[in-house]
């Protein structure tokens, strides 16, 4: 008798986490946040930069410890990403000859789309890469990093994952 109990048990189980999928604080982790960022380099303000990417997942969802595919649900992009939310912080690197020197100049957040994408457009002032003093063309410290960090906040279906630090160039310009 127990034997038959066990399979609308377990139909019910495999029902209650369908609906799970949909309502649970981010259960799937993400394979991969990707990040790009261009132009690797600017010479000359207007400083722009564009940082795109993708949310990669796997599109099956099968309840821990379950072996059988019968309880494994599909999951769509559109049910995956609506409403997530990335993280943007953009840093200037160590620099002798800039006054926000090693610091985030900018911190903003972006919405990812239904097809598990995103582009977040970024303007810098020129003032944040004034250097402080005159320097020799071609001296060091003439050019200066930049690092771009994301991360995506997650949704009701996908837990939070950072993508890959970003790193670009741009020139300084003189006071």
């Amino acid at each position: 008798m127990r034997k038959y109990a066990a399979v609308p048990l377990g139909l019910l189980v495999a029902a209650l986490c369908f609906g799970a999928v949909a309502d649970a604080a981010g259960i799937i982790t993400p394979i991969k946040v990707s990040a790009s960022v261009s132009p690797k380099f600017i010479g000359a303000a207007p400083y722009t930069w564009v940082t795109s990417g993708t949310i990669r997942f796997n599109p099956v969802y099968c309840p821990p410890g379950t072996t059988n595919p019968a309880y494994c649900t599909t999951i769509t992009a559109k049910q995956a990403c609506s409403g997530g939310k990335l993280s943007l912080k953009v840093h200037i690197g160590r620099d002798p000859l800039l006054a926000d020197a090693n610091t985030t100049v900018k911190s903003t957040t972006g919405k990812a789309s239904s097809k598990c994408t995103y582009s977040i457009k970024t303007k810098i002032p020129k003032a944040d890469f004034t250097s402080t003093s005159h320097y020799v063309l071609g001296q060091r410290g003439q050019r200066v990093y930049v690092r771009f960090r994301v991360k995506f906040l997650g949704t009701s279906v996908l837990n939070a994952k950072s993508a890959r630090t970003q790193y670009v160039k741009a020139v300084l310009t003189e006071p």
